[in-house]
């Protein structure tokens, strides 16, 4: 039973508003006014009448929703429609806080002279002790005028206190000091939109009479000419830095990649005015690039500033890049387009194909599917999960990856690695990978069409250490260590039991070469530590190379999941919601009290209404008089009309749902686990990943501290600026860099990137051109 009863008051009508008042009774804090608004007899908003915050809110809430204008809403609340205006207008500039806040009310003693107040000042300095109270009984004898305690007060506040401390400054200074800063931005953005500065700009004005030449692009449909307008008009926007990221799409020919996917309508009229799979995914490789964590974070965007990034006057919504994702996701594609990725990237120059790594990271799942377990190894704990297997090579950069369930083992995919390696055009890989991928059987069948190196395992502590020390002859460093190896020939023979599990009759064997590392002290040149053992079957490869490899697989490859998982949110998962939960809880659903309530408030005024109408019907019956039949006709109208109200209550709370789950709640769809939209989120993530880390290798031609290189590099690429289309060139000047050394780096990337002639990748095929400003844009 609730702690208070609501009581019926009174219910009226603003053009499509309907506002139901009910008197809430409140034990020992007294009743109050509750008011509940309703929009074609959904509720909308509510507020309390004498709570002015609580009126504010609600007027903001129907303006912003566009039920109501601010006339139309000062009405609803009961409040003057400045009172609105002035709220709209702090909440803009200021925030919510600052709108609500009621700051009515004297501010001073306005009532009071100037010779009145220095005389007030003068006894207050004369006797400091004295409180306010036995200040105002002299001032007024003294004045021979009455002298209020609280006048005092606000005399000694501006007077003293302001000479010793700088009051902060009234909600009106700031939203004056707000609209001037916005006014005067606005200015000076527009000079700068149009003329780039060119004063202080002569080179980048050289290059532009060049552009001008030009002739501009060609729109196919109407949202190609409404970016081209957005562009040649130009345009402010905090996302210039990341058009860096379009020299890495370029070279991939980010387009082409993605053309296999069809759309998801079939009317091809419109088929150009919609967003292309293309265009989807490179919003959500820019977001990437942003530092956004989730596909849902693309909402925190400025979608008119974030679409010219990859060509569209407007980016996609959370809602849009779920929707054509689910529909990229049923044309089963991923592992077509992840060889083309790779194909491309050898192609390009941009993997070396001397040794490749494998490696699986477990990705945790906490979505509502029944799906394979895996073991977790960092929380060590076996959870709900996928994995994936990631191709990297001896720079640490990926080539392909395999994301499957936890049920299937590593060697076959390790043996599917190597036959989509082979099928790239690289004849007999160099596989690494660890102890997972043992098995004679499998070394046997892997070793006819690719080299392995592994780890060695069953191989005893004693074995290793009887190797004698003149099979020790080749030492190397690696990782800050010193290290020498040692090599015999070693024949690897199944167990029985091994070949019978898995069906054969014969066991099998093979022949590899083992590779013994022991650790040296470069000071005592003594060795330390235990020996390691390593697998392989390269026999045209060094000793030395294939222990390189193996002691390289921490550092490339482990090292590799760690840092995409640092620069992004590696584990998300696109295809579900990360509230899900196993079991999800129903609640009430809130909308239907509210209406219920409402539905007895009606009641209450309907039986109201006729018990008045029948009293005025006795009183015509008596009495026939004009006036008493115009009172019951207008008490019957509206009667007659809270009827009609209440029936509209009553047809929405039949559809409406008792219980709700959390997925309602939250409106947001909870989907199952979908391995190929994780596919293509995991490629888009893997592009980003190369995409700066292209940006890194020609940066490091541009800054002498090898060691800061990536964070100011992102620093670079987080920068604001202007761009505007000028000719098909489009032009980036980027925001005043204040450190004289970073932005003579950027300055150096600037020119190294104009010089590449980057493309853009997207909707409009533009030449990019790159440039950092020389003076402040907004002065300092």
């Amino acid at each position: 039973m609730h702690w208070y009863k609501k009581y019926m008051y009174t219910s009226r009508h603003i053009k499509d508003l309907f506002i139901i008042c009910q008197e809430e009774h409140r034990p020992l804090r007294g009743n109050r006014i509750h008011n509940q608004v309703f929009f074609r007899y959904v509720p909308v908003a509510s507020f309390y009448e004498e709570d002015l915050a609580s009126q504010k809110i609600a007027a903001i809430q129907l303006v912003e929703a566009g039920l109501a204008s601010i006339i139309e809403a000062s009405e609803v609340v009961k409040l003057h429609r400045n009172t609105i205006s002035e709220a709209m207008k702090a909440k803009q500039l200021l925030g919510i806080a600052h709108a609500i806040k009621d700051d009515r009310g004297r501010k001073q003693a306005i009532h009071y002279t100037p010779a009145m107040k220095a005389h007030i000042t003068r006894l207050l300095e004369d006797h400091p002790d004295w409180t306010d109270a036995q200040i105002a009984v002299q001032a007024g004898k003294n004045l021979k005028s009455r002298v209020s305690r609280q006048a005092v007060a606000r005399i000694r506040v501006s007077h003293f206190e302001a000479a010793t401390k700088l009051s902060p400054p009234s909600k009106r200074d700031l939203m004056e000091i707000e609209a001037m800063t916005r006014h005067m931005e606005e200015r000076i953005t527009k000079h700068v939109q149009l003329s780039f500065n060119f004063n202080e700009e002569p080179e980048l004005k050289k290059k532009v009479d060049d552009f001008v030449v030009e002739s501009a692009p060609y729109a196919n449909c109407a949202t190609e000419e409404k970016a081209l307008s957005q562009l040649q008009k130009g345009m402010a926007t905090p996302y210039a830095g990341l058009f860096f990221y379009h020299l890495f799409t370029c070279e991939l020919n980010f387009n082409q990649l993605f053309m296999g996917f069809k759309s998801g309508e079939n009317d091809k009229s419109g088929e150009n005015e919609q967003y292309r799979a293309d265009e989807i995914l490179l919003a959500i490789l820019f977001g990437l690039a942003h530092g956004l964590p989730s596909i849902e974070a693309h909402k925190l965007l400025n979608p008119s500033q974030f679409g010219p990034l990859f060509g569209m006057p407007r980016s996609p919504d959370p809602v849009t890049i779920r929707g054509c994702l689910e529909q990229m996701a049923e044309q089963n594609l991923s592992e077509s387009i992840i060889d083309k990725f790779a194909l491309q990237v050898l192609k390009i120059g941009v993997i070396d194909p001397e040794v490749f790594f494998v490696d699986g990271h477990f990705l945790p799942y906490y979505g509502l599917s029944l799906i394979s377990k895996g073991y977790h190894t960092v929380r060590r704990q076996v959870l709900k999960g996928n994995e994936i297997y990631v191709v990297s090579d001896i720079r640490k950069r990926p080539l392909m990856f395999i994301t499957e369930g936890c049920e299937i083992d590593f060697r076959p995919i390790i043996e599917r690695i190597a036959d989509k390696i082979i099928g790239y055009g690289i004849d007999r890989p160099v596989l690494v990978f660890d102890r997972g991928g043992y098995g004679v059987h499998f070394f046997s069948e892997l070793s006819l069409k690719a080299d392995f190196v592994s780890w060695g395992k069953y191989v005893r502590d004693e074995d290793l250490s009887s190797l004698p020390d003149d099979k020790f002859r080749v030492g190397f460093r690696c990782g800050g260590g010193c290290y020498e190896i040692g090599e015999i020939d070693k024949e690897l023979i199944e167990s029985a039991s091994t070949a019978r599990k898995e069906g054969r009759q014969e066991c099998s064997h093979i022949e590899v070469r083992m590779i013994v590392i022991r650790m040296i002290d470069e000071k005592t040149g003594k060795e330390t530590g235990k020996r390691l053992s390593v697998f392989t079957s390269a026999r045209n490869r060094e000793a030395w190379k294939v222990a390189w490899f193996m002691l390289n697989r921490w550092g490339k490859s482990e090292n590799f999941f760690k840092e995409i998982m640092a620069i992004f949110n590696f584990d998300y998962h696109p295809g579900y919601a990360i509230y899900e939960m196993e079991e999800q809880p129903l609640f009430d659903n809130p909308q239907v009290h509210i209406i219920r309530s409402a539905i007895k408030t009606l009641e209450k005024e309907i039986r109201r209404l006729e018990g008045e109408c029948a009293i005025l019907q006795l009183e015509y019956q008596k009495k026939e008089k004009a006036k008493i039949l115009t009172k019951i006709k207008k008490i019957e109208a509206e009667r007659q009309e809270k009827a009609e109200d209440k029936g509209g209550l009553e047809k929405r709370l039949e559809k409406l749902p008792a219980k709700l789950s959390l997925e309602s709640l939250l409106d947001s769809p909870m989907s199952y686990c979908d391995l190929e939209k994780k596919r293509l989120y995991d490629l888009v993530q893997i592009i980003a990943y190369h995409a700066r880390e292209r940006l890194v290798e020609e940066f490091r031609q541009c800054y002498p501290r090898p060691q800061d290189v990536k964070q100011i590099l992102d620093k670079i690429t987080h920068k604001g600026g202007y761009v505007r289309l000028i000719g098909n060139t489009l032009v980036i000047l980027l925001d005043w860099i204040e450190r004289p050394a970073h932005r003579q780096a950027a300055e150096n990337l600037c020119q190294r990137m104009n010089a590449l002639g980057v493309m853009a990748q997207g909707r409009l095929h533009l030449r990019l051109h790159f440039a950092v400003a020389h003076k402040p844009l907004l002065g300092v």
